[in-house]
């Protein structure tokens, strides 16, 4: 399965490697934190026209990296927002062991909190029992 996320990051003007990457799940969130970012940038650096007047922040973010990064010079960290395409892939041994941790978790805190008497009289001793044996089972089917 293949999952896009979108990250927003700067560079360190003198390396070409990104810094401060922010990574987010939808194209909407980074778009308003670029803005956010660029806004904040606008302020500190303070772009003025050629005749000596602040500029207004411009209609996009893109609009703004450029006018700053003409304004201000190389040394600069540039603001990108990219976007990438990532193969999420797991076994079916992965996903069960991780549930086997959270379930064994899960029983565990019931145990030390006393719930698990309340769990036993709700779902019967039978299927707690179950539990246990398929958490302590190495079967595929669990």
């Amino acid at each position: 399965m293949k999952i896009k996320v979108w990250v927003l990051s700067t560079c360190v003007p003198t390396e070409a490697r990104p810094c401060f990457p922010e990574v987010f799940a939808t194209e909407f969130e980074a778009l308003i934190a670029f803005d956010e970012r660029m806004r904040e940038e606008w302020r500190i650096q303070a772009p003025i026209s050629d005749e000596g007047d602040l500029l207004d922040y411009p209609d996009s973010p893109e609009e703004a990296v450029e006018i700053i990064a003409k304004d201000a010079g190389p040394e600069w960290g540039r603001w990108e927002l990219t976007s990438h395409e990532i193969d999420v892939t797991f076994s079916r041994v992965a996903a069960k062991e991780e549930a086997r941790t959270a379930l064994i978790g899960a029983f565990t805190l019931a145990a030390r909190t006393g719930l698990l008497d309340d769990l036993n009289e709700a779902a019967g001793k039978d299927a707690v029992d179950r539990v246990y044996e398929a958490l302590a089972s190495e079967d595929e089917e669990v």
